[in-house]
């Protein structure tokens, strides 16, 4: 593979806003009085929406100009401003975090709602950093705070309930933990991928969409190896194409995972424990009933096209050799199953002037809806914070996690999926067989007359396992050239690992035929794949108020990144027996595939963000990305330096 970078891709957007007023919040009346020095002092009084009671203690600031009071049990505060158009921020316990433009106006009594209200003003974490006034974002960008306890074993259930508005979310299955289709911007695309790109902790995530499984019906979620409970923000980033490039067409999902905040050291413990309950499935007819439609089938069907079936579930009770056609099955009872799941997460965080840290260790246990099917995830985390020097902070995050999985195909699948199998197979059949004599044994049936599967006799024969394991260790040092200018520079190294194995039983499904090879009674298959990435993200920020009423922020930076991705599948057929799974038990059609892949990425982009009194707004923003895996023969791009 040629790895010339070409450059493929130049997007640059801009957008001015002019905001010319803010709404009006209650009534009454506010004091704008100058200082000698020009600035202003300002008066007023914050209360309950509601009743209209004063709020005591409610915190009034502006973080940019470090600037705060509070209230007096009369629900009153004075600051003193340097304009008379700043913006307020108000927070206070029970309540939503507010913010308020002054403006000059006289009417200026402050009405808060309490936390059972939606949430609007809170800190979205941008890709430049936290923005502490939703009034200056001039992107779609939504974010999560407070999300608290939550009982979802991945992510997927958190974007479903705080930011369901923002991101269309599907479920692909009901499947333990095998998360959601996403779509942002709606599904855009009948021939590529549409899902967002995840970025956790600044690093662009891996979403696995290389690694196919041998398991039928399954979907890799790139979210499952990560405890929620260790997530401290999501943001939903509609417009990231400008900053994570092309990768990023369908939308970016920020996930933060939770820093030390206080030098104390707390010690937390999360521990819930729950059921599943079987899924409620349409209603099916007893083996009485559906002998009579079968009849009726038949009849309809002539006597030729019935000639070709197998009809002694219509023979006469009383005979034993009919045993096996009276029985009253219900086959949902004999796949489905109460499922319950465990989760224990400890963490502690802490520290002092020189580092702040943050450790958790955690463990998820599922055993899912679908006999012997279950899910298990042990993830530990480490983040620090350190202060190496006046000028110098370094981060740096570590984690590891592993998850084992019983699996079992799914979905619309005659040979191997029981969930399908349960719904189609006939009820007055049963899963044991019967002695010549009409008694039932132990024995599983095998293939029925009508050459559906016994789902009783695949989930127990089956042996479909698949291990995961995630490393990444990442730092982040950042380096204070001068007031308001910084560089940055995060690295992150990443490995993924894969084990499955896979085996279709015997006997008791269907034969399946394999073109220009033959007949296929059983198959056991196995797979690894390794996944590496090196990346770097390296920036430089430029942050300054000029004056009291001109605010700039610019960014430019340097991403690349480096995959190497190694798999291998082997498969064969016809071991003799379902005591036989593995591959090299095989007789017949073995077949061995491998993938040896390395990419290398590159992006440059360039962001700056500038308002005038908190009325005009400019936002422009650029990117230009180049990947080896177009070579260098390509038509379309742009060359730069000679590449």
């Amino acid at each position: 593979m040629n790895n010339k970078f070409r450059i493929l891709k130049y997007i640059i957007t801009g957008a001015i806003f002019l905001l010319s007023s803010y709404p009006s919040f209650g009534a009454g009346k506010i004091e704008l009085k100058e200082t000698e020095d020009g600035q202003v002092i300002v008066e007023g009084v914050i209360r309950d929406a509601n009743t209209k009671n004063p709020i005591n203690a409610a915190q009034i600031s502006i973080p940019d100009k470090k600037i705060s009071g509070v209230t007096d049990e009369n629900g009153q505060f004075k600051l003193t401003l340097q304009t008379g158009d700043e913006v307020l921020h108000i927070t206070a316990f029970d309540y939503n975090k507010m913010e308020f433009p002054v403006q000059g106006k006289t009417g200026l009594v402050i009405d808060m709602y309490p936390i059972g209200f939606p949430e609007y003003f809170k800190n979205v974490i941008a890709p430049s950093g936290d923005v502490t006034d939703n009034s200056a974002l001039t992107s779609a960008q939504k974010s999560t705070e407070k999300i608290g306890q939550v009982t979802d074993i991945t992510a997927d259930g958190i974007l479903r309930k705080f930011v369901g508005g923002d991101v269309r979310t599907i479920t692909r299955s009901g499947m333990t933990a095998i998360g959601n289709s996403m779509f942002i911007r709606g599904f855009n695309s009948l021939n590529v991928n549409a899902q967002p790109l995840f970025v956790v902790d600044g690093v662009v995530c891996n979403n696995a969409y290389d690694f196919k499984s041998a398991q039928k019906g399954y979907f890799n979620n790139p979210l499952e190896f990560m405890d929620v409970n260790d997530i401290e923000s999501i943001t939903v980033l509609k417009d990231g194409a400008s900053i994570y490039g092309a990768k990023a067409a369908n939308g970016v999902i920020l996930i933060n995972t939770k820093r030390a905040k206080s030098m104390v050291t707390k010690i937390a413990l999360n521990v819930f424990f729950g059921m599943t309950e079987t899924p409620e499935l349409t209603p099916m007819m007893d083996g009485d009933d559906y002998r009579i439609y079968a009849s009726d089938m038949l009849n309809s069907m002539g006597s030729l096209a019935a000639a070709a079936f197998d009809k002694s579930f219509l023979g006469s009770p009383s005979d034993v050799k009919n045993s096996p056609y009276y029985n009253n099955t219900n086959w949902a009872d004999e796949v489905y199953q109460t499922g319950f799941t465990q989760n224990y997460l400890v963490n502690v965080d802490g520290g002092d002037e020189s580092a702040m840290y943050y450790f958790s260790l955690g463990y998820t246990g599922n055993d899912g809806v679908v006999k012997t099917t279950d899910f298990q995830r042990l993830n530990a985390r480490f983040n620090v914070d350190a202060n190496l020097a006046s000028i110098l902070k370094m981060a740096m995050n570590i984690n590891f996690s592993k998850v084992d999985r019983t699996l079992l195909d799914d979905g619309v699948d005659n040979y191997t999926s029981p969930t399908w199998q349960s719904i189609i197979k006939a009820p007055f059949l049963s899963p044991y067989e019967y002695t010549a004599s009409g008694e039932k044994t132990k024995r599983y049936a095998f293939l029925d007359a009508f050459g559906i599967a016994n789902p009783t006799g695949v989930i127990e024969s089956a042996l479909n396992k698949l291990t995961k394991y995630r490393f990444s260790v990442g730092v982040t040092p950042v380096l204070t050239l001068m007031p308001g200018l910084t560089l940055r520079s995060q690295f992150d190294y990443s490995m993924d690992k894969y084990n499955e194995r896979y085996f279709r039983p015997m006997d008791y499904a269907p034969v399946k035929y394999i073109d220009n090879k033959g007949y296929s009674y059983n198959q056991p298959a196995s797979q690894a794949m390794r996944h590496e990435v090196i990346y770097d993200d390296t920036r430089l920020s430029y942050e300054n108020i000029f004056g009291k009423s001109h605010s700039l922020k610019a960014m430019y930076g340097i991403r690349y990144i480096y995959r190497n991705l190694e798999a291998d599948y082997v498969t064969s057929h016809n071991t003799g027996s379902n005591t036989q799974r593995k591959v090299d038990s095989g007789k017949d059609y073995r077949s061995v595939f491998g993938i040896n892949n390395t990419s290398k990425s590159i992006s440059n982009y360039f962001n700056v963000d500038y308002d005038y009194n908190k009325k005009y707004f400019l936002s422009a923003t650029m990117s230009l990305d180049a990947s080896s895996r177009y070579g260098s023969d390509v038509d379309a791009g742009i060359s730069m330096f000679g590449a």
